[in-house]
């Protein structure tokens, strides 16, 4: 005999597998209309627009041996070389980003590094060192998403 109000094991599992259903079609309808949208939005720090816009600061934190290092954004680009399809000039797909350190500071190596900002968060990418002009050394960045994941 049960009380009024009270929960019984029977009420329990229906409760438990409604809201498991409901999860799962819940799941299932926003993973169809992602799809159905040609898929998901890359991060903020992989497109192009974002550091062409970026906001004070223009400047990004680079986890380095000793330290913070803090690099300033020179530019974006478009990738230059032999066999650049013209399709992908200025392309938000593929890009390539231009950072200057301090004179004097340590110089990164080319690799992974964690790189930070206020509006973009934490993120890791590779990040190389180009040319070390008499300002500080710069380093590149570059984005190519153009190529489809099967």
């Amino acid at each position: 005999m049960t009380r009024p109000g009270s929960i019984t094991r029977r009420t329990l599992l229906q409760a438990g597998g409604a809201a498991t259903l409901a999860a799962c079609l819940g799941g299932a309808a926003s993973s169809s209309s992602a799809a159905a949208a040609g898929g998901t939005t890359p991060p903020a720090y992989l497109r192009r627009a974002t550091y062409a816009a970026l906001d004070v600061p223009r400047e990004l934190t680079a986890a380095g041996p000793g330290g913070p290092l803090t690099l300033s954004l020179d530019g974006v680009g478009d990738v230059l070389g032999a066999g650049t399809d013209a399709a992908l000039r200025g392309s938000e797909d593929t890009f390539a980003v231009r950072f200057s350190g301090a004179p004097g500071d340590v110089v990164l190596e080319q690799g992974i590094h964690l790189l930070s900002h206020p509006q973009l968060g934490a993120f890791e990418l590779f990040l190389a060192p180009v040319d070390l002009p008499a300002a500080g050394q710069q380093y590149e960045i570059v984005i190519d998403r153009s190529v489809a994941r099967a």
